[in-house]
């Protein structure tokens, strides 16, 4: 079996990853397995070396090539059009890492010096901001450089797993591939130091597990404290507060990173068009389109949608609309002989807006983020069914993902190139139902609001949704959610006290403030970033009693520092905040837009 990965490889790899294993299966490894104990013999090291060097030339494969929404049709070679990342750190996130300011951001190309004296980071990052590309690069890199043997564990899959986290690990991964087999060898292997956890994706994990996993993840890297850690997420889910890791954001990319991203997604025959998209973002001014095309997917998408419009949106919203009307009339924009490939469900473009929008509301809203094809076709019943539509459940998984291009296969499974895809045509189902159904929608919606209080259930999975949401329903999302919302906040804030429950509801807050009001969402920011320092010196204080004769317990130090962050700076900020001047604001805006809009239709 491991013949058959071996011919994909060119030699070089193939002698990194055995020189790789032999390391780690050398002296260290026998010592690991034998130490305490002559159960195991000679033959399980042999034969364990055999299924790590089978595991990562199987998950090299995997992770060195990639499909993306500019190259749906086959993976490519990470090295091909990958453009390196910078982090960094969420404590300086307020001094923003601007263009010129680049000798504070940390470069992500070599994955031991990412580390450096840490064990544990947390690689936080706005959707599109290229998370799962980097985690895929940072893998392939761990090999390559013969560092550790990486394993990476998708945490969305949690989700219908009935086990934990550790036992997911063991068993769907280790046990799986036979690294390891039988519990005494896998807990060697992982109290030996020598593996690297990717843990990716903590914002797609069910609101109901997230607690659950947060402390399995907690235990883990406790438990097993010699193995290095890298947990990423989406902004706002909590996971700052994990005790241990060492918080990172992805930052933007510079003026120079756009052009280079530009530049690799095109072959030798293609630069004169890559040149072309350089200079148009040359002709525009910097600030216009910088919070855009600083973001590797909607750069992707300008890219995409370049040769049937040229123009930078000014909204992300704009963004999706653009790149499905390219992927439907256009097989590949970047071929020069772009063509109209035929649809075999024979259905307009109407149907396959309405389709989508139907389903990527209902499995976005029922945490489905892959679908098995079982699934795929159980959804396309019902909306066949509601709109009274004809056509063979082949045919259109068929258009969509070949003809469109706007689904892929992942393995075994459906998906869009990228969520915030899925996101976009549900918010989108909201604002083109009829009125009634809308105030029922929004009245679902207003719950997770709310609930974002108690749970924060919006931070976690929902944020992008709502933002695109906010920008093609803007009166009614404000009327109908955010008003609302800041009068329930006005009222709850008097009856919180409790350290997680105060820390709990400024972080849900703060989550959301972007889509509320500009001037909420600098006061909450600046906030956040000032209690970053704040607890990091109450912590250093209650460490420093341990030098006068005090126990140490670092346990207690963090929750006495979370206690006193809480009561001297959380609360009274939550408390003197002027909720009521926002809500002015924000129904000065709605009747300013009402009253232009009632002006134009009266001059009819």
């Amino acid at each position: 079996m491991i013949i058959r990965y071996i011919s994909r490889h060119n030699i070089y790899i193939m002698e990194i990853i055995k020189e790789l294993v032999t390391t780690f299966l050398g002296d260290r490894l026998i010592n690991i397995l034998k130490a305490g104990t002559n159960k195991i013999a000679d033959e399980v090291c042999h034969f364990a070396n055999n299924k790590i060097l089978e595991y990562l030339s199987i998950e090299y494969e995997r992770n060195s090539k990639t499909k993306t929404i500019l190259h749906r049709s086959e993976p490519v070679d990470l090295n091909k059009f990958y453009q390196p990342l910078f982090l960094c750190k969420t404590s300086e996130r307020w001094n923003r890492i601007s263009l010129i300011d680049v000798e504070k951001r940390i470069s992500t190309e070599n994955i031991k010096d990412l580390f450096g004296k840490n064990s544990c980071i947390t690689i936080i990052g706005t959707a599109g901001s290229g998370k799962s590309t980097l985690v895929k690069y940072l893998f392939v890199d761990t090999i390559t450089r013969k560092y550790k043997i990486p394993l990476k564990i998708e945490l969305r899959y949690l989700n219908n797993y009935a086990g934990d986290l550790l036992e997911y690990i063991k068993n769907e991964v280790i046990k799986f591939y036979n690294i390891g087999e039988g519990d005494y060898i896998v807990e060697k292997l992982l109290s030996s130091g020598e593996f690297i956890m990717f843990f990716d994706g903590f914002d797609e994990i069910s609101s109901n597990r997230k607690d659950e996993i947060t402390r399995s993840i907690c235990q883990i890297t406790k438990k097993y404290s010699r193995n290095k850690y890298i947990l990423t997420s989406r902004p706002f889910v909590n996971i700052e507060l994990l005790e241990n890791f060492h918080n990172y954001e992805v930052c933007d990319l510079s003026i120079e990173e756009i052009k280079s991203f530009i530049e690799k997604q095109f072959n030798e025959t293609e630069k004169e068009l890559a040149e072309k998209i350089i200079q148009t973002i040359n002709s525009e001014d910097v600030q216009t389109y910088k919070s855009f095309l600083s973001n590797p997917l909607l750069l992707s998408m300008f890219i995409i949608t370049y040769q049937t419009d040229s123009n930078i949106p000014q909204k992300r919203s704009d963004y999706y609309n653009q790149v499905f009307n390219t992927l439907y009339s256009v097989h590949d924009t970047s071929s020069k002989l772009g063509f109209v490939r035929e649809k075999k469900s024979g259905l307009s473009k109407e149907n396959f807006v309405e389709i989508l929008k139907r389903f990527s509301f209902k499995s976005f809203f029922n945490q489905n983020y892959t679908f098995t094809t079982e699934y795929f076709e159980n959804r396309l019943q019902e909306i066949k069914k509601d709109l009274r539509l004809s056509f063979r459940n082949e045919d259109i998984i068929y258009d969509l993902e070949v003809a469109i291009g706007i689904l892929t296969q992942d393995g075994l499974d459906i998906t869009y190139p990228h969520r915030s895809l899925q996101e976009y045509f549900a918010a989108l189902f909201v604002t083109t139902i009829a009125y009634e159904n809308k105030l029922k929608v929004y009245g679902f919606l207003y719950k997770l609001f709310v609930n974002i209080l108690n749970d924060r259930t919006i931070g976690d999975n929902n944020s992008n949704f709502f933002l695109l949401l906010s920008e093609i329903d803007t009166i009614e999302f404000q009327k109908r959610l955010i008003i609302p919302f800041l009068k329930e906040i006005s009222i709850r804030v008097n009856g919180i006290s409790e350290t997680s429950e105060v820390i709990s509801f400024f972080t849900s807050i703060n989550s959301i403030s972007f889509l509320i009001d500009s001037d909420m969402k600098r006061d909450f920011n600046k906030e956040h970033e000032n209690y970053n320092i704040v607890f990091d010196n109450y912590l250093k204080a209650s460490r420093n009693r341990y030098k006068h004769g005090k126990k140490d317990n670092t346990d207690e130090y963090f929750e006495e520092s979370r206690d006193l962050l809480s009561k001297n700076n959380i609360l009274p900020f939550l408390s003197n905040y002027n909720y009521d001047l926002v809500i002015s604001k924000i129904e000065k805006r709605i009747k300013c837009s009402e009253r232009i809009d009632s002006n134009f239709i009266d001059s009819l």
